[in-house]
């Protein structure tokens, strides 16, 4: 992970970033956002961190690089382990982030009223929650 941290600290023109498949669970996502963070220019468009082990606490991370960063507009989070507190803490940062218009989070552990929250959150252009609990609980 140190590596990786270096490389994406020093790096310059990044529009995407596929880490998706790397377990790195929450702590690497911690790491990650660490050097995204403290770029001075952002150009990341496009950030994939499917299948990585990530929680909500993890997701938390994330939120905060989304209210850093203007020019993200597409998020890859699926088959996770995202619960409703961590797709609540993306729809409170996304909600205001008007040139975001794609997010897929399928396959993680998302329900209820929360689903109802993240279809408010329109005008996204693609939102895939494929696999997640669409119960009322």
């Amino acid at each position: 992970m140190k590596a990786l941290e270096e490389v994406l600290t020093l790096s310059k023109t990044v529009k995407e970033l596929n880490l998706s498949g790397n377990n790195v669970g929450d702590e690497g996502v911690a790491i990650i956002i660490k050097a995204m963070i403290t770029k001075k220019k952002q150009s990341l468009n496009v950030l994939s961190l499917s299948d990585n082990k990530i929680s909500s606490k993890g997701c938390k991370n994330i939120c905060e690089f989304i209210s850093k960063c203007a020019c993200l507009q597409e998020l890859q989070l699926s088959n996770n382990e995202i619960d409703n507190e961590g797709a609540k803490a993306l729809i409170a940062v996304l909600k205001n982030k008007k040139q975001f218009n794609n997010i897929d989070i399928d396959n993680n552990h998302i329900s209820g009223e929360t689903l109802t929250d993240l279809f408010n959150m329109l005008p996204l252009r693609n939102l895939n929650l494929l696999k997640n609990n669409l119960n009322d609980e």
